[in-house]
């Protein structure tokens, strides 16, 4: 799987659609849409148009299918329009800085940060055995992020 088309799409699509700019909750349509992608990456919490090809670290195929299937079976949260301007507050009542995005190629992503050896989704509600297993999942990829995001 080649990473330089999957950022041509994305970098394409970015100029077109204001991604991760959301004004309040996204809907489940949009996560949909962003988990039946066919490629999705695990990125820094920052803007695709800052980052490096190196800061994107795709999933593999059996790896994105176990990440799906996790975060399809989710309810929707409700996230404030203030976390949405300032994710650093922590939508969670949190103050990790361990924070990260799964970025689809549609440009699309969802947020996630570490707490406590668990992946807790901004906009997804999952219970502790999924977020630890969701964590064990995106380890090895949340370890290639720069220090200052998700380890």
């Amino acid at each position: 799987m080649k990473i330089a088309p999957f950022l041509a799409s994305l970098l394409l699509s970015l100029s077109l659609l204001p991604s991760c700019q959301q004004t309040g909750t996204v809907n489940e349509e949009m996560i949909l849409e962003t988990l039946n992608c066919p490629r999705i990456a695990v990125t820094p919490h920052q803007p695709a148009w800052v980052s490096e090809q190196s800061d994107f670290h795709l999933l593999s195929a059996a790896d994105l299918q176990k990440v799906r299937s996790l975060l399809k079976t989710a309810d929707m949260r409700f996230v404030a329009d203030k976390y949405y301007r300032d994710e650093e507050d922590g939508n969670r009542g949190d103050s990790s800085s361990e924070l990260f995005y799964l970025y689809g190629d549609n440009a699309q992503c969802l947020g996630g940060r570490v707490i406590n050896g668990q992946v807790y989704m901004d906009d997804l509600e999952l219970e502790e055995p999924q977020r630890i297993e969701l964590y064990t999942l995106l380890k090895p990829y949340l370890q290639k992020l720069p220090r200052d995001n998700a380890q």
